[in-house]
């Protein structure tokens, strides 16, 4: 493998599963093989414009959502954030009315992702 596979694929992956050592020797096998379609940091992203994705709403009107209150202490992690993965190609800047607060997400191993 030429990248070194993230503490998180390993402990997401295969340290919290039933599988048994060969099971799981196959499943790094397998990992190994298909590298390239694992992102392994948050700046090795994919992208395809192979398929589209829609979600239809049919004639409903777009749900009224306040912003979450955000502790100050998070903001400017919040806000590099939010530049990373603009400069990633990752988000765009919208004023759709279908958009939705964020939610830092707090994770093992001190990672943080938005949902």
């Amino acid at each position: 493998m030429s990248k070194k596979p993230s503490k998180e694929l390993e402990l997401n992956l295969l340290k919290p599963t039933e599988l048994n050592e060969e099971q799981k020797s196959v499943a790094w096998m397998l990992i190994d093989e298909y590298e390239e379609l694992f992102s392994c940091t948050s700046g090795d992203l994919g992208r395809t414009k192979l398929a589209q994705h829609r979600i239809e709403t049919g004639n409903h009107s777009p749900i009224k959502q306040n912003p979450r209150r955000l502790p100050i202490a998070k903001t400017t992690e919040v806000k590099d954030l939010l530049r990373d993965m603009q400069e990633r190609d990752v988000i765009e800047p919208s004023s759709s009315p279908w958009a939705s607060p964020i939610v830092l997400a707090e994770r093992k191993m001190d990672l943080r992702d938005f949902v």
